[in-house]
């Protein structure tokens, strides 16, 4: 094997998706937390930083427990360690050192809480998680809250004392990507695959996932009227009305609209935050 194909191999243990997805959801807790006092985004950068080295080593301790479940999966059956080109223990090995320096960097550059949590989302992606994911389908609910886990990161980080607030923001997240998670897979009719973890729309069906998800519309709804940011009720009022639609409708028009109704959510949800913050 080649040391490109070597390097490549390592790039994909740290799961670049997710990264990404580390990204938005930092991004979104970095806008909760506006406005952020000049002296304290030294603190905020190096959380980003930081807190995406322990996201990479987080991915490929995961990617180490989740090979079982990577190999009997075709979509995931040519990751790195589910195929046998990075073995178990290195992968292990690679997660602990990248997880490490993270945390390291958070605990000494911006507060050992700020590391405590970080270690706490770690170690519940790497226990919890994945027993949930061979357990029951809504791993993708407690997926969503490790997901949304940066907002309140970020928040500490900026010197905010935690309250309601970076809460029930984080719950939104959290909620939000059960949303479209869900929604995109009734698009996508995933519940079609062969194999792979236990996702609702494949055991419980597209129509109770549907329900399920006009469920979480409600109570994202519901938290964005504690909140009081009204801005935002525009959108939840097309994210109730699209779930409901998919709900009465049970066609695959009306999941594709709940899918892109949940995109342009999000969008708002920045959208808002911003304004409230000017």
């Amino acid at each position: 094997m080649s040391r490109r194909a070597d390097l490549a191999d390592y790039f994909q243990l740290i799961k670049p998706a997710k990264i990404y997805r580390f990204f938005l959801s930092a991004g979104l807790g970095v806008l909760v937390a506006l406005p952020i006092a000049r002296y304290e985004w030294p603190h905020v950068v190096v959380a980003l930083a930081a807190g995406a080295i322990a996201a990479a080593g987080d991915n490929a301790i995961n990617m180490f427990v989740d090979r079982n479940i990577d190999a009997a999966d075709p979509r995931t059956a040519s990751r790195p360690v589910a195929s046998g080109r990075v073995t178990p223990q290195t992968a292990l090995l690679f997660g602990i050192a990248l997880t490490t320096l993270g945390l390291a960097m958070l605990a000494v550059f911006v507060s050992p809480t700020v590391a405590a949590l970080a270690l706490l989302t770690g170690l519940l992606y790497a226990t919890v998680y994945g027993w949930l994911k061979r357990s029951t389908p809504y791993y993708t609910l407690f997926g969503g809250v490790i997901w949304a886990a940066p907002v309140i990161i970020i928040w500490i980080a900026a010197g905010k004392p935690l309250f309601a607030t970076p809460l029930l923001a984080a719950a939104v997240c959290a909620f939000w990507t059960a949303l479209h998670v869900w929604s995109a897979a009734l698009v996508r009719a995933e519940a079609e695959r062969p194999a792979g973890p236990r996702f609702m729309p494949r055991l419980y069906g597209s129509q109770a996932t549907r329900l399920n998800l006009f469920l979480i519309t409600l109570f994202i709804t519901a938290s964005t009227i504690v909140l009081r940011r009204w801005g935002l009720m525009p959108f939840d009022a097309m994210l109730v009305a699209a779930a409901a639609a998919s709900v009465w409708l049970r066609n695959p028009g009306a999941d594709k609209m709940l899918s892109r109704a949940s995109m342009v959510y999000i969008c708002g949800f920045a959208v808002v935050w911003v304004g409230g913050a000017l």
